[in-house]
Parts: structure tokens; sequence; C-alpha cells
């Protein structure tokens, strides 16, 4: 009995350690890459990202204008904004802003920066006087427009001639007519004078420049990335 007993123990130890000498040899040999090393090695072969230098924020233009068509300018200094357009709104009548001069000031000596411009069209309706303009309504924008290097931050603005101050969507006269009645306001009368233009440009209806718009670019790296956009509102009419 005693020696039945005795190799039933034996059995038994023998069986433990073997499946102890199996577990530790699967571990060392046969175990799977533990899940780190695979995510270490996809970061490895991804292409790390590339960000553009920021954007200066301390960037302006200085905007001449002309007076009456004479030797006279006038000069406004505009900062830039990267997340809004910028509105100048206090042109006058005899103040012009096509062909002059319009500098880049700020930034690094060494940044290299472009100017472009549009313009955009609106309707108005005239009287002997008054007129009513339809800037909130329908527009023609031009496409924007390289302008004339004369120095190295100092362009030229577009000339007169070279905008088509007369184009512009077409509209039936049942259309001018809802425009005019829903913005005529204090002026009733521009109604009755809407109804005798059966086109946005037959008389007493016309069409003109009602905006200029300057967008100035930096070049970083190799493209040229967007400063900031100026709106100067042209006053229609006379």
């Amino acid at each position: 009995m005693r020696k039945v007993i005795y190799g039933i123990c034996v059995a038994l130890l023998t069986f433990a350690i073997g499946a102890a000498v199996h577990y530790l040899t699967a571990q060392k040999h046969g175990a799977p890459p533990a899940p780190a090393s695979n995510s270490a090695a996809v970061r490895v072969d991804q292409k790390p990202e590339v960000k553009a230098p920021p954007v200066p924020v301390n960037v302006s233009i200085i905007l001449r204008t002309n007076l009456d068509d004479k030797a006279e300018f006038k000069y406004r200094t505009l900062k830039l904004s990267s997340d809004k357009t910028v509105v100048v709104d206090d042109i006058d009548v005899p103040e012009y802003v096509d062909g002059q001069e319009i500098t880049i000031r700020g930034s690094d000596p060494s940044a290299r920066f472009w100017i472009s411009e549009r313009y955009r069209t609106s309707m108005t309706v005239m009287g002997e006087g008054p007129h009513l303009d339809l800037v909130d309504w329908r527009h023609f924008d031009s496409e924007w427009i390289p302008l004339e290097r004369i120095a190295d931050r100092k362009f030229r603005t577009l000339a007169s001639e070279r905008m088509d101050g007369d184009k512009f969507p077409g509209a039936t006269q049942a259309e001018i007519m809802a425009a005019v009645r829903k913005r005529a306001g204090d002026w009733p009368e521009a109604i009755e004078l809407a109804k005798k233009c059966r086109a946005p440009n037959e008389y007493p209806c016309g069409v003109s420049v009602s905006s200029v718009f300057f967008r100035v670019e930096m070049l970083v790296g190799d493209q040229w990335t967007n400063v900031g956009v100026v709106e100067v509102q042209i006053p229609m009419g006379c």
C-alpha cells in the first residue's frame, strides 16, 4: 500500500514539474508581441505633422486716396485682422480710391507680401439729388486681381478703367420693385421711380461700384497665406 501511495505522489509531482516547465517555456518563446510595441511601431512610421509658422498680427496698410482728382491726398492707416474684414465707411463723394497707392507696414522686414483687389457693383435708384442704394441686395463681385507692385511694399490700386462698373446680375422689373419696396423706408418716391426701370441699368435705376476689397497675403514657406482683407465702401450717386 505504501508503494502505491508513493508511486502516486511521484507521478503527481512529476506532472506538476512538467506543467510548470511548459508554461515558462511558452511565455519565453511562444507569446505574441505586446500591443504597446505595435503602437510604438505605428507612431514611428506615421508622417509627422507640419504646422505653418503663425501669421503676424502686427501688419497694417496705409491707403492713400485722392481728393477731387487733384494733387491733394488723404491717408488712412488700417490694422489688419486675420479673422474679420476691416471696413472703411468714411470715404467722401469727391474722394477717389482708384489708381492710388497702398503700402504695407509692420512685420519682419524680410517678409514678402502681395496685395490683390476685387470690386463689387450694386444697384441704385436715383432722383434729383436723393438716391436709394441697394447695397444689401444683389451684387456683381469680380475676381481677385493682383495689383501692380511699385516698390517692395507699395502697390497701385486698380484704375477705374479696369473695372466694369456696369456689370450686374440680371433682374426683372418685378424683382426690382420688390427690392425697392422693402428698402424705400422714408423715401416712398423711390417706389414710383423704380416703376420706370425695366432693368438694373435703365434710368432712373443704375449700377456702379459700391465697394472695393484689398486682400493682403504673406509668403509662408512656399505658400501665400491670407493676412487680412479690407473693404472700402464707395459712395454711390452724387
